[in-house]
């Protein structure tokens, strides 16, 4: 007899859906100490960053560390997904400016 209740995300139809690809507009640089600061991060130079050459990332398996600068403008016609070939990442930092130019954390 079941007896647990799991919880699911509803599934999306990407194709009855207006989206926008935020990979594809997406920049990366690879930390090789594995501990840098998000303050050495926004310092650091547009030239640092290397532009994704697909519409997935995929930094590899062996547990490097990796920043992603996405530049964009959220418009009320689509909505931004940013797809990561992964399943099993351990954490994910999301650092963002949010409207009143204030930086904002979200961690997995």
């Amino acid at each position: 007899m079941l007896s647990e209740c799991i919880y699911a995300q509803s599934v999306v139809n990407i194709d009855e859906t207006a989206f926008s690809n935020l990979s594809n507009k997406a920049f990366f640089w690879k930390d090789q100490s594995g501990h840098s600061s998000i303050g050495y991060v926004q310092n650091l130079q547009d030239s640092a960053y290397i532009r994704s050459q697909s519409k997935i990332f995929n930094g590899g398996t062996s547990g490097e560390v990796w920043w992603m600068k996405i530049k964009f403008t959220n418009s009320l016609v689509n909505n931004p997904y940013l797809f990561l070939d992964y399943t099993n990442i351990d954490t994910i930092d999301v650092y963002y400016i949010d409207k009143f130019s204030k930086l904002k954390h979200i961690k997995s």
